[in-house]
């Protein structure tokens, strides 16, 4: 179909049919194109009872006679017969005192000719139901999401509200409301039309191109947008001539508050209105939205409410601020996440002891679908190093393996390793006619039989929850014990909720049994690149402008070595390789300080990343379901690692740690002014370092800005590009620096 169609359900006496309008937008009209619009609405929508056509660029002279000797009427007669159907032609009438109203030309067709019939008003119905089609199929009444509700520049809060844009994004629609509003008008041409937001500036000039093309207006005004009611205080001096355009409303307080400064009320029009508890507003309005008893369609009413009684304030909905008919969030809050003592507990400090020097401790550079991303943690040589946890596990072992047990399912822990731990707890006998797998498909169903499951480290909760559904049907009835030598969450809520479903059953909480010897908190890894896989995706980039530089390039092919590493995470440069200094507050640095591996760093900052995200609650401490969403990143606010952390921890290490365990967005500081200053003093302050011997974390933050892992402001990042152009730096991070400068445009 070539013109934009518009139905609504009519009443005419006792006959009740859809009336539907064609909207076209072009300038040279062609009647075959009626024609065949005619057709396509009668296959499509057979209850048409009528058909209105609106050609507003297109004289009415010129309509009449493409009408009047085309064959769209006769074609349409057939249809219409015995209900009394026209075609009509819409059309624009102004009265001596300067008064418009939309009429209705209607065709007939006898002895083989058409002729065109007297005018007759349009109904308001019709008019209202047309735009109400066109508002609904556009989306423009917007309800909001559960938890959530709108505030506007009224003052007023509702679940709902009208976004006038939506349904004005073609010229046929912004067509059809200019004529209608056009219709509404009265009085002399206006000097200027001002509207209420800018996305109805193509509405205000599509009423100027149809009025001037039928002799309505004599010239083209101009079209400024004030800005809804935030702009209200600012409208330059206002001209009785000026036309004020409203978008939509659901109280006509807008309008009220242009009548407050003087504008003349008949100079003012509403395109879409829909009722509220407030009373009605009276004023000049071109589609009424509102359902009423005598229509066919509309909206039930809106309720409004004040902010001191609003029900959704009250019952902790979220907030979301408008501005005219666009989402104006109010300025986003930024949660820092501030490591400081208080943010790893006794036991996450107690664990972190027990698993640094030990050699445990590997991060995934590079994921795979076999090996997430993250700190692994080998448990099987935790086992051998750990006294206090082999005992411990023994223990265990004793105490909750069933006896006699049909199968042994082994995850991270080997048979040999298992076989010396049973022989030390004493339990050859127990296992003695067990089945131990590293697999649990494919064996048979034991009706209230036993099974163990050991975990050298449970880390893969998903994984876990595969093994249980599978448990419950492998021995049904029976008993399951899960053992882990340590067991690693991102929470307490995430660690309650896997023992809650590894426990639980037909017997209730207690039908199966889960003991872990240790547990620690690290995060959850996460879909997006590590920091390793931005590095190596940056490098590569450079690598394809020009050869890297020797430190570069030894970076480069150190990165493709390993997808896991324990001391080749971060990256020095021409320095030496990053190590912890003494006084270390989370670690004791006084005892084998050598052995403290780079992984080793990265895991204690990881793990207080992860205490301070969940609100400096520990991985044993009671579970509150709204810490992890209050440290988590949403379009209402933002979650940043906190400068002071980079301020306070100031070896390079610790740096280059925080760097690489904090996700992208939390490293976003080019949406807080005060945070980006910060982080680029920090940065600075290592660029200025560099001469004296010192800046050793340069390396890891370009790097870090050069994989666009951090951002600063555009003019913070300016300023640091400029100040490192200054400087006499090596060749490999004026590189680094130059890869900075050309993601500028991108930032």
């Amino acid at each position: 179909m070539s013109a934009l169609c518009l139905t609504t359900r009519f009443r005419q006496d006792a006959y009740e049919g859809e009336a539907s309008v064609l909207v076209y937008d072009e300038y040279d009209f062609a009647e075959s194109t009626l024609s065949e619009d005619v057709r396509n609405i009668f296959d499509r929508r057979p209850a048409t009872a009528n058909i209105y056509v609106l050609a507003p660029f297109v004289s009415e002279t010129k309509m009449v006679e493409l009408i009047a000797n085309g064959v769209a009427v006769e074609r349409a007669r057939r249809y219409f017969d015995g209900i009394g159907g026209r075609i009509r032609l819409l059309g624009i009438q102004e009265t001596s005192d300067g008064k418009r109203h939309v009429s209705a030309m209607p065709f007939e067709y006898s002895d083989g000719t058409v002729h065109a019939g007297e005018r007759e008003s349009l109904d308001d119905r019709l008019r209202s139901g047309w735009l109400f089609d066109l508002f609904h199929s556009g989306g423009g009444l917007v309800e909001a999401p559960p938890g959530v509700h709108f505030g506007k520049l009224s003052g007023r809060h509702s679940n709902k509200f009208l976004r006038a844009s939506g349904p004005l994004l073609t010229s046929e629609a912004c067509a059809a409301v200019a004529f209608f509003a056009l219709g509404a008008t009265s009085g002399k041409a206006p000097s200027r039309i001002l509207v209420d937001t800018a996305p109805i500036i193509a509405v205000a000039f599509a009423m100027a191109r149809m009025a001037v093309a039928h002799g309505l207006w004599d010239k083209y005004p101009p079209v400024k947008s004030f800005s809804s009611y935030g702009g209200v205080e600012n409208l330059p001096r206002t001209r009785p001539t000026d036309l004020f355009l409203i978008s939509a409303s659901t109280s006509g307080g807008l309008a009220n508050r242009l009548t407050s400064i003087n504008v003349d009320e008949s100079r003012i029009v509403t395109l879409f209105y829909l009722e509220s508890g407030a009373p009605e507003y009276t004023g000049t309005v071109v589609c009424h939205l509102t359902y009423r008893n005598d229509g066919l369609f509309g909206y039930p009413a809106v309720s409004n409410y004040l902010l001191q009684n609003c029900p959704f304030c009250r019952s902790g909905h979220f907030l979301a601020q408008l501005e005219g008919d666009q989402f104006l969030l109010e300025k986003r809050a930024v949660k820092r996440l501030a490591v400081r003592s208080k943010a790893q507990p006794d036991d996450a400090r107690s664990a972190a002891e027990r698993l640094a020097r030990t050699g445990c401790l590997e991060v995934t550079l590079f994921k795979s679908p076999a090996r997430p991303a993250g700190v692994a943690v080998n448990g099987e040589l935790l086992l051998d190093v750990d006294a206090q946890l082999r005992a411990d596990f023994i223990r265990m072992l004793r105490r909750f393996a069933p006896a006699p047990l049909n199968y042994v399912v082994l995850l991270g822990l080997s048979d040999a390793k298992f076989d010396a731990l049973v022989r030390e707890a004493g339990l050859q006998a127990v296992i003695a006619s067990a089945t131990i797998t590293n697999e649990v498909e494919g064996l048979a169903s034991v009706p209230n039989g036993t099974a163990l499951v050991v975990f050298g480290c449970l880390s893969n909760h998903a994984r876990a929850r595969e093994i249980n559904a599978r448990m419950r049907t492998l021995v049904p009835g029976g008993a399951v014990a899960y053992l882990s030598a340590i067991t690693v969450a991102e929470t307490s809520q995430a660690l309650n909720e896997l023992t809650m479903f590894l426990s639980f059953g037909e017997r209730g909480r207690d039908t199966f049994t889960f003991r872990s010897a240790l547990q620690f908190m690290l995060p959850v890894p996460t879909p997006v690149d590590t920091a390793w896989e931005a590095e190596h995706k940056t490098l590569l980039r450079m690598k394809e402008k020009k050869a890297l530089e020797p430190e570069l390039d030894a970076r480069f092919n150190e990165l493709n070595t390993s997808a896991t590493s324990s001391d080749k995470l971060f990256f020095s440069g021409c320095r030496p390789k990053l190590e912890i200094a003494r006084d270390f507050v989370y670690l004791d640095t006084e005892k084998e300080r050598e052995r403290i591996s780079q992984a080793d760093i990265f895991t204690i900052v990881a793990n207080t990343l992860a205490c301070a995200r969940a609100d400096n609650q520990g991985i044993s401490g009671p579970s509150r379901t709204s810490a992890f969403t209050t440290w988590s990143s949403s379009v209402y606010g933002h979650v940043l690692v906190c400068p002071s952390n980079f301020e306070i921890y100031n070896d390079a290490v610790l740096r280059a740690a925080f760097l690489r365990a904090a996700s992208p967005s939390e490293l976003l500081y080019s949406v807080d002014e005060e945070c980006s200053v910060a982080m680029l003093n920090v940065i600075l302050a290592e660029v200025f370092a560099w001469d004296e011997g010192g800046g050793a974390a340069l390396p890891e933050f370009l790097l870090a800005l050069a994989a666009s892992r951090m951002r600063l402001a555009t003019r913070h990042l300016e300023e640091l590009c400029a100040r490192l152009k200054e400087r006499t730096l090596p060749s490999y991070l004026r590189d680094l620096a130059q890869e900075i400068e050309g993601l500028q445009n991108t930032f």
